[in-house]
């Protein structure tokens, strides 16, 4: 019997982001940090799902690849 592997993008492990947060990113197509650094805050907010808490993890993710929402580069803070 061959078993399959779904690999799944790396959005979905980021450590931490809830179960609901991680639907509602699926069910609109935000599957890799590029559709993700794509969105605007704003617009993640408004889905069913997604609060203040997810969107924080998701830019701190972001942040870590260097990347910021709406496409931005991410802005080092060296203070």
């Amino acid at each position: 019997m061959e078993v399959t592997l779904l690999v799944t993008s790396r959005v979905f492990d980021i450590p931490g982001l809830p179960a609901p947060a991680r639907r509602a990113l699926a069910r609109n197509g935000l599957t890799s940090f590029d559709a993700l650094a794509a969105c605007d805050e704003r617009d993640l907010a408004v889905l069913h799902g997604v609060g203040a808490r997810s969107i924080e993890l998701l830019r701190r993710a972001l942040a870590q690849e260097g990347r910021d929402f709406g496409g931005r580069a991410g802005v080092v803070d060296d203070g």
